[in-house]
Formats: structure tokens, C-alpha cells, sequence
């Protein structure tokens, strides 16, 4: 059974699916949590789903063979149509982009006019500079609110919404499992410091937060 933890409830709640929508998802990842809810729980049938890495697009594919899945490279041209999806789902997957404003444009390009892009992207606070692997060997960048929100104004976005959650038990959970990876050759693949980092995305969440969750609408 698939988990669905608060920070994925944010997404959905930005998302706010319909069964009608024309969906893509731009980064399938090793598992398609996103397109399995959307699927399961909302009954949305037209969805692609795009990556960079064809073996995460086979074991998708396997998951949920009732959708699409397609390569998909950020940094090029799409291979869609122009202004064929109403809402696009782009999570944690800009800051490892060189360019952003090429990624940018071709979203603007695919989606309907007044079509939605919601984003998530990593926020930047000093202990990931100094201590997550991640953002200092992945990340080209990190956000904060105002440079995300300028980011996509200037590439003719408008802000709706933005929620700021998590902490830094997330940290703390990819350490445990690099440890555990790397040094006892164990792959765990539960979280650890679950209702800790759930209450770090609730909606009455107060803190300075991790990752920001964006809904942003295309401007003509």
C-alpha cells in the first residue's frame, strides 16, 4: 500500500485534480507517487509522465500501465504540442536544471491558456548548504520565496499560492539512509521521523520550512 504522507496532501491540495484534466508530470522518479494518486484516488486518467531516465520509466510503466509514460528531457524541447495540458506537476526537480529558463518556457509553451504549473523546489537554509550531500552536489540552486516567485513571474507566471513546509528531520532521514546504504549495504526504504516530518506540512505549519510548494497560473 502506498503511504500518502502530508507533504504529498499539500501537493494534491494545489493541485485540486479533476477527473477531465490533461495532466503531465515532468520528473517520474523511481516511483510514480503522484501519478498513483492522481489515478487511484481521483480517477484522472489523462495523465503523461515524463523523465530523463528510461529505467524509471519502465518500472512505471509496470506500476501503472493505464498511463503514459515518456522520455523527457527538461532541458530540451518538449515533445508535445503546443497548449494541450491544464495543469502541469513539476516537484523538486528545477534545482537540478542549468537552465531554468528553457524548462520554463516549454511548460509555458504546453500548457492552456490560464493552464496551472504546480511547482515544489527545495528552500535554502543554511544547514542543507552546509550539511545535505544533496544540495551540494545535485542542486544547482536553491529558493527562497521571493527569488522562486521572480523566477516565475519572469517567465510569465503568475503566483496563487505558496505553502512553505518541512524541517530539518529530512536532513536527518537522508543521512540514515545513506548511512545504512553505504556503510551496512542496506537499501531502507521507509522514512524515518514520520510524524515529525508529516507535521512539518500540515497546513497550520508555522515554521521557516524546507521546501516550498507553489500554484502558479500561465499568463497569455
Amino acid at each position: 500500500m502506498v503511504r500518502l504522507d502530508e507533504k504529498n496532501k499539500r501537493l494534491l491540495e494545489f493541485i485540486a485534480p479533476r477527473k477531465k484534466d490533461k495532466i503531465l508530470v515532468i520528473g517520474t522518479g523511481v516511483f510514480p507517487k503522484i501519478e498513483f494518486f492522481l489515478f487511484n484516488k481521483f480517477g484522472c486518467r489523462n495523465i503523461v509522465s515524463g523523465d530523463i531516465n528510461k529505467k524509471n520509466l519502465i518500472k512505471s510503466k509496470k506500476i501503472l500501465p493505464e498511463l503514459k509514460f515518456v522520455f523527457l528531457d527538461a532541458q530540451k524541447k518538449f515533445p508535445f504540442a503546443d497548449k494541450i495540458f491544464d495543469k502541469i506537476i513539476f516537484t523538486e526537480v528545477l534545482e537540478h536544471l542549468k537552465d531554468e529558463e528553457i524548462t520554463l518556457k516549454e511548460i509555458k509553451r504546453v500548457l492552456k491558456e490560464k493552464g496551472e504549473l504546480i511547482l515544489s523546489v527545495p528552500k535554502r537554509r543554511w544547514f542543507n548548504e552546509m550539511f545535505s550531500p544533496v544540495t551540494r552536489l545535485q542542486h544547482k540552486r536553491e529558493y527562497t520565496e521571493k527569488s522562486i516567485k521572480e523566477v516565475l513571474e519572469k517567465n510569465n507566471f503568475k503566483v496563487e499560492k505558496i505553502f512553505v513546509g518541512g524541517y530539518f528531520y529530512e536532513l536527518i532521514n537522508l543521512w540514515f539512509h545513506l548511512i545504512l546504504k553505504y556503510f551496512f549495504n542496506v537499501l531502507h526504504v521507509d522514512v524515518f521521523f514520520k510524524k515529525k516530518i508529516d507535521k512539518a506540512y500540515k497546513k497550520d505549519f508555522k515554521g521557516k520550512g524546507t521546501m516550498i510548494i507553489i500554484k502558479s497560473v500561465r499568463i497569455i
